[in-house]
């Protein structure tokens, strides 16, 4: 009897002292990690960062829809309207830069939509920005425009020199730490200026396919490891950029990617 009550006085001292082991580790391992996220982030210009680094396209059809509370989370220098209807009075009352896409009767809805990122991100590689954030006109941002700047900064900065990352923000994560590759999510992408000239010419490759289909294996083609953060989400409204149209640059057809 005495035996077995000194085994269970062990085995439970022994289970005690993993458990007292498992919470130090936690604790300990949490500190560290709380160190790190905090020594990234302590102490940025966020403000400065952004403005050096992102340009911000909003793909659109009019600048109808969510354009002008979208736009309204950015510094005006920094957002560029991607319409495909020209002296659109809409677009005009922003008074922001644009890139006017003409429109054609031609090529399936997929081919129109898939051109249309392909040309904008070809456009950010003539750009002078790090970075670009792509924002379709039905997505709602989440957060004021001081907090939108230090989100896209937080999650973009990277803990070792490479660029070579794409990102959805439509999804909770953090920008940091590798996850799945998908085309989900292209409501809100952001690519690096050296990745645009691959991700045009794979997208324009793809005829017929849907831009989700093409944006995951393009990265994939292109080398790119995806990342994702929740900057902003759908909201609810169908697409207006898949209509029985294709897309041709306004600027001459010599300049199209690929």
């Amino acid at each position: 009897m005495s035996r077995l009550f000194r085994s269970t006085r062990f085995v439970r001292s022994f289970l005690l002292g993993v458990l007292s082991t498992v919470v130090l580790w936690t604790y300990l391992s949490s500190h560290t990690i709380l160190r790190l996220v905090f020594s990234h982030s302590y102490d940025l210009n966020f403000p400065a960062i952004y403005r050096a680094q992102f340009q911000v396209y909003i793909l659109t059809h009019d600048c109808g829809r969510f354009t002008s509370d979208i736009a309204s989370a950015f510094d005006p220098e920094s957002v560029i309207l991607v319409p495909d209807v020209a002296d659109s009075p809409a677009c005009a009352a922003l008074g922001l830069q644009q890139v006017f896409v003409e429109r054609v009767e031609g090529n399936s809805t997929d081919d129109t939509y898939r051109f249309k990122y392909a040309y904008t991100l070809w456009h950010c590689r003539n750009g002078d920005k790090m970075k670009c954030l792509f924002l379709e006109d039905d997505v709602v941002m989440l957060h004021d425009r001081q907090r939108t700047q230090e989100v896209l900064v937080e999650n973009t900065l990277t803990l070792f020199n490479h660029e070579e990352n794409a990102y959805d923000c439509t999804k909770r994560g953090f920008g940091w730490i590798r996850s799945k590759t998908t085309g989900n999510g292209s409501q809100c992408r952001i690519y690096s200026k050296p990745s645009t000239e691959c991700m045009t010419y794979c997208l324009t490759q793809y005829e017929h396919k849907q831009l989700d289909y093409g944006l995951a294996a393009c990265q994939n083609w292109c080398g790119l490891s995806q990342r994702r953060f929740l900057l902003a989400v759908h909201g609810g409204l169908s697409s207006t950029m898949e209509r029985n149209r294709s897309l041709v640059a306004q600027s001459n057809q010599h300049h199209r990617p690929g």
